[in-house]
């Protein structure tokens, strides 16, 4: 990892059966977003309490903010 790791919040879909997915804007495969397994898609929020409003205005219930690092 670098010295100065890049830092976000993402919402996660947890799931039983496998690795988690989270909630992406790029790209075309949904209309307004879609779920992806690729971390470096998904939208980032600098702070928790932003993907937590973000989550709460979609009304999703089982998506939950997480912290990333990249580097």
């Amino acid at each position: 990892m670098s010295e100065n790791p890049e830092t976000g919040w993402l919402c996660e879909m947890p799931s039983r059966s496998g690795p988690p997915t989270w909630w992406s804007l790029t790209d075309t495969e949904g209309d307004g977003g879609y779920f992806t397994s690729d971390s470096s898609k998904a939208l980032r929020f600098a702070r928790k309490e932003d993907a937590q409003a973000y989550i709460d205005e979609a009304g999703w219930t089982e998506i939950i903010p997480t912290e990333h690092q990249w580097g």
